[in-house]
């Protein structure tokens, strides 16, 4: 079974105290390889929890939120009171309202 990070720098910690150069060598490899573990993992999981499956947050923005920011902007609402109705940041609503848009543009 592979070594958790703790367990592995516990080991760094004995091995300096210790003095012993090659024990020390050793554990700061198995700390690395354990941290490398750790980070494919939890790239693994943000991935899965992706909407995109390429990694990243999971998004806030559904398609019924989607759909509500649309609705509300052709009524002409603007971005601050949109975002406070649907329960994002100014921001995000912007990028989708940006996005919806650009899609309605011809290519």
């Amino acid at each position: 079974m592979s070594e958790t990070i703790d367990a592995a720098a516990d080991r760094v910690i004995a091995a300096h105290k210790a003095g012993d150069a090659d024990a020390l060598k050793n554990a700061v490899k198995s700390l690395a390889a354990a941290r490398r573990r750790r980070k494919k993992q939890t790239r693994l999981a943000t991935a899965a929890a992706s909407d995109s499956g390429k990694g990243g947050r999971p998004s806030k923005v559904t398609e019924a939120i989607r759909a509500r920011i649309s609705e509300l902007r052709k009524t002409g609402m603007a971005a601050g009171p949109i975002a406070e109705d649907v329960g994002l940041s100014e921001a995000t609503v912007l990028r989708v309202i940006r996005s919806l848009t650009d899609a309605a543009k011809p290519a």
